[in-house]
């Protein structure tokens, strides 16, 4: 990989914490701090399309890494590790959907970034499975110990801090926090066109993807299903992070009509990942049987709500009409 770094200013080295830190979280019976949830970049509409995407890279970073570290030192909770791959999840978005923005992405860090956040899945699944599917198994009257021995998989495990850990993911950090915090080699280089009217065609895109996987969504197979999931996810990304160049309002109507949809095809996907983590267990426990069908059943039942979301969602056109710095 090309070596980035002349370019940009060294870092000040990160902080996830402060001096004081350890003794607000005695104060409050803590152990860790709380998961730190995304914040949106404020952009204008007169910057240069390069230093919005380092300003959204920033933000995506500020939501990583207090989460990542307190993953890696192996003492955070199942909600650090969501946060950290939400973040990663918006971090490739924002490359993916605005990487061209500016000359000094390096093609490496999404896919780094999508190799990490596949490794922190198979623990952030048990997770998903202890919290939410094993006490619907357990009041549908599954047997007391399959439930028991299949919770005891669900937690932040070794692998997940390891990855975290090691000195390749380290680097990314350092060469995204360069970039983030950086100059354009040309300043002066960028569009004519503000910015809200670059971003908005990125919007449009999205949305008329989303609208085709919605006319056929039950004739699909669970990975395209999946897909259109993921569509969703980085359609409201995207609409995050260009959120200040737009009425917060219209803005706020594009979110709340996503919200549904994506919480339905969340459910559906959630299903889909236990049943097949049942089937595993049930090679080696025929008990585990219970759960497959379980699963099956209500997973018929949240491909119908899905598929239901998916038809009743309709874009939000005002947010085209009136782009705006504020309300």
């Amino acid at each position: 990989m090309p070596d980035i770094a002349p370019k940009f200013p060294p870092p000040a080295k990160a902080r996830v914490t402060s001096k004081a830190d350890p003794g607000k979280l005695l104060a409050h019976g803590l152990k860790v701090s709380p998961a730190v949830q995304a914040q949106a970049p404020q952009l204008a509409d007169t910057m240069s399309p390069d230093r919005a995407l380092r300003l959204i890279v920033a933000s995506c970073l500020d939501h990583i890494l207090p989460n990542a570290a307190v993953v890696a030192a192996g003492a955070g909770a199942p909600e650090h590790l969501h946060q950290a791959r939400v973040g990663l999840r918006r971090l490739r978005t924002a490359l993916k959907v605005f990487g061209h923005w500016s000359g000094d992405v390096q093609p490496e860090w999404e896919a780094q970034a999508r190799a990490l956040f596949a490794r922190l899945g198979a623990t952030r699944d048990s997770d998903v499975m202890v919290a939410t599917l094993l006490p619907q198994l357990q009041a549908a009257g599954a047997p007391a110990g399959l439930v028991l021995e299949m919770a005891d998989t669900g937690s932040i495990n070794d692998d997940s801090a390891a990855a975290l850990r090691e000195a390749a993911i380290g680097t990314l950090w350092a060469q995204l926090t360069c970039f983030a915090h950086g100059e354009p080699v040309d300043p002066a280089a960028g569009s004519h066109l503000t910015l809200s009217t670059l971003a908005l065609p990125v919007v449009e895109r999205l949305q008329r993807r989303l609208l085709d996987d919605a006319s056929n969504f039950a004739l699909l197979d669970d990975v395209q299903r999946h897909s259109t999931r993921k569509r969703i996810k980085r359609l409201r990304y995207t609409l995050e992070f260009i959120g200040s160049l737009f009425r917060r309002k219209a803005l706020r109507r594009c979110l709340d009509r996503l919200q549904p949809v994506q919480t339905a095809l969340g459910d559906y996907n959630d299903l889909v990942v236990a049943e097949a983590a049942c089937r595993a267990w049930a090679d080696r426990d025929t008990r585990a049987w219970f759960a497959v069908g379980w699963c099956a059943a209500r997973r018929a039942e949240a491909l119908s709500h899905a598929t239901a979301a998916l038809a009743a969602y309709k874009p939000e056109d005002g947010l085209a009409r009136r782009p705006s710095q504020a309300d």
